[in-house]
């Protein structure tokens, strides 16, 4: 035998493998009394194909029942047979003689299951060699049978008997009969089921402690790979808690099918009605059902909510009736509701709107007197139904507008000079200390230049529900427009500048000049109106732009250049970019070709 090293995620498996058997791990040295061979499988006695992987089977040295090492000179010899379902013949696998495996994890020898054999029984034989003391030896035998998927022909049926109706927290059991296409019972084989609600359960709740609600069932999965036994049939469990589709109307169907098998499901009906246990939630309606940011919401203005009533999974539940009240610091608010009292429904239309007139909370807390209740006694028994009081409740806090910790922002439709005749917007964002938009603030918008105009009020407006004013002007002349707005809430007042500059449209030709052998030179001509301008020129390589200089146009309205010549008569592309002034506007040059 060969040891492996364990390394820390071995060990760990090798942990688990001893946790899953319910063996301690005893050293090799211990005295060689009940010395023996244990067949496991990570998936069971029974599984689908699909379920095998490599190292899922092996074989554990073990004495009197605890887990021990094998000695270095031990080694494991296997052999499979094989048996079709359906079928009397068996194979044997490998033909003659017997696979070895030399290598253990303490004891743990994996074994290859020549699982493309196809569906049917897998009988494991092993035996192992004593060690140099001549002790510890096992004769060749049988450790363990797997049965491993299914030879359901084409037709075959599945029919699902004894689903009903029944509420979360409750299980309901159910048979599969699988048959083919004969009516003949399909006997020893595995099948998967699935369920498309809820989950695959033994029956029996999580805890039953004195106290602890009836009805948290264990969960076993959406999946449940079962043997069919002597009349084709598999008994199962199913039950359900939290699952969105209660939310519309209180109701689930769930479907049990076979995966991949024969074509046939049964249904269960879930209700919400008649809850084993109930709670109460207070929630926020949803955005659409507000009428602005909320929570903290702007004094003054309405919070929605929707009281609901549930079972212990948080499904919603009709019906309950469900007592409000109004704890908190403000002294005045209004709700506008019909009643005190609301009667829990499946909607989140807004059961009740609460207005908080100045800066504080309410706790909205609903109670539902009557709520179902169900749990263990101090045998672990459930105790009879019923009810008493439960609540929920949640905060609804409200802030006033700070001024001074507000921000205010102008911004404008154009980032660089335009074209004169262009018609430019001025926005004023006007946000509160809670980042929402600021209604009602009036905004004065005025204006120097570039026409007659000399810092008078050109226009009054109050921001909107976006917390916005907008001022929109058309330059009529070349030259810059400063903007300055003033917001006030009535009180105090904030200062905003912005700019906008209007210009000539420029043409800018690049074009060249005497060069000599060792610099490339070329002037760039845009007019008058251009003087001041920064021009930027370009090398252009393989599609790339590279700036190689930068000048200013001068009063006649042109731009020289010189550049280093790097690679002497080849040819050299350049272009330009002349900057914006405020009486000018940017434009880009020709492509110039120069040697």
């Amino acid at each position: 035998m060969n040891t492996a090293q364990i390394t820390r995620a071995l060990a760990l498996g090798v942990v688990g493998a001893l946790a899953t058997t319910a063996m301690t791990y005893a050293p090799a040295s211990a005295a060689p009394v009940g010395f023996d061979l244990l067949a496991l499988s990570q998936d069971g006695d029974f599984f689908q194909p699909s379920d095998y992987a490599a190292g899922d089977v092996f074989v554990q040295t073990v004495r009197n029942g605890a887990k021990v090492d094998a000695k270095d000179e031990q080694d494991l010899s296997y052999s499979w047979t094989f048996t079709p379902f359906g079928s009397s013949s068996s194979v044997t696998v490998p033909a003659t003689g017997d696979d070895v495996q030399p290598t253990d994890r303490a004891g743990r020898f994996e074994v290859v299951m020549p699982i493309g054999q196809g569906p049917g029984t897998y009988s494991l034989k092993a035996s192992i060699n004593a060690d140099t003391n001549g002790d510890d030896a096992v004769a060749e035998k049988t450790l363990q049978t797997f049965t491993v998927g299914n030879t359901a022909p084409s037709g075959s049926t599945t029919s699902v008997d004894g689903l009903a109706a029944a509420k979360p927290g409750e299980a309901q059991d159910g048979t599969v009969t699988i048959e083919d296409p004969n009516g003949d019972p399909i006997a020893g084989q595995v099948f998967t089921l699935t369920v498309d609600h809820g989950f695959f359960t033994t029956g029996d709740d999580v805890s039953t402690a004195e106290g602890a609600l009836v009805g948290n069932l264990e969960q076993d999965g959406t999946t449940l790979t079962a043997v069919t036994d002597s009349q084709g049939e598999i008994p199962f469990d199913i039950g359900i808690a939290r699952d969105g589709g209660f939310d519309d109307d209180g109701k689930v169907a769930a479907s049990v099918t076979v995966a991949g098998g024969p074509v046939g499901s049964g249904t269960a009906t879930w209700s919400t009605a008649d809850p084993l246990n109930g709670q109460v939630a207070v929630r926020l309606s949803p955005a659409g059902e507000q009428d602005g940011p909320v929570n903290p919401t702007l004094a003054g203005n309405r919070t929605f909510f929707d009281v609901f009533g549930l079972d212990q999974f948080g499904n919603p539940v009709a019906g309950a009736e469900i007592g409000l009240t109004f704890p908190g610091n403000v002294g005045e608010f209004d709700v506008d509701a019909d009643t005190e009292d609301v009667v829990s429904n499946f909607d989140t239309f807004g059961d009740v709107a609460i207005t908080l007139l100045k800066a504080g909370y309410i706790d909205l807390t609903g109670t539902w007197e009557e709520a179902p209740s169900t749990v263990y006694d101090a045998n672990s028994a459930p105790l009879p139904k019923t009810d008493k009081p439960v609540s929920g409740s949640l905060r609804s806090s409200t802030y006033e507008i700070s001024f001074n910790a507000s921000s205010f922002s102008m911004g404008s439709s154009v980032s660089d000079t335009v074209r004169v005749g262009t018609a430019v917007t001025q926005t004023v964002r006007a946000v509160d200390q809670q980042g929402n938009p600021i209604e009602g603030y009036q905004v004065r918008f005025l204006r120097f230049g570039p026409d007659a105009t000399n810092g008078d009020v050109v226009a009054t407006r109050t921001t909107n529900a976006l917390g916005e004013a907008t001022y929109s002007f058309i330059g009529t002349r070349r030259g810059r427009a400063v903007i300055t707005a003033e917001v006030s809430d009535g009180n105090r007042r904030r200062e905003l500048t912005g700019t906008a500059a209007f210009g000539a449209g420029v043409r800018a030709r690049l074009a060249k000049a005497k060069s000599t052998t060792s610099a490339d030179r070329m002037t760039v001509t845009t007019g008058k109106v251009a003087s001041g301008a920064r021009v930027d020129l370009y090398r252009v390589v393989k599609g790339v732009e590279k700036l190689v200089s930068s000048r200013k146009v001068n009063s006649k309205g042109t731009a020289a250049f010189k550049v280093r010549d790097r690679n002497r008569s080849k040819k050299t592309t350049y272009v330009a970019v002349v900057r914006s002034t405020s009486k000018s506007l940017t434009d880009r040059s020709n492509a110039l070709k120069t040697r």
